[in-house]
């Protein structure tokens, strides 16, 4: 009974894990950062905030992105940057 009880309270966890994971798709070109991050919210309902003199508002990037998620993709377009995120 005891195992019974653990495995579908691991079960609910993962559940609930899995349920939190947003994935986007974008392909976008030549956008801003402030683009990108209005493209996210409307795709995922999470709000994205930055400072301006860390990632500039008026740099173009170039986003491709088929259902992936937001940790991967945000790991892609910051790769070159000195930047620390969370998802929260």
């Amino acid at each position: 009974m005891k195992f019974l009880s653990i495995y579908l309270l691991a079960l609910a966890l993962n559940v609930s894990a899995n349920g939190f994971s947003q994935t986007v798709t974008l392909n976008e070109k030549a956008i801003t950062y402030t683009e990108l991050f209005k493209l996210i919210h409307k795709q995922t309902g999470y709000q994205v905030f930055y400072k301006s003199d860390v990632l500039s508002s008026q740099e173009k990037i170039n986003v491709t992105a088929v259902n992936a998620s937001i940790d991967r993709v945000a790991n892609d377009w910051l790769k070159n940057k000195q930047v620390q995120y969370s998802v929260l």
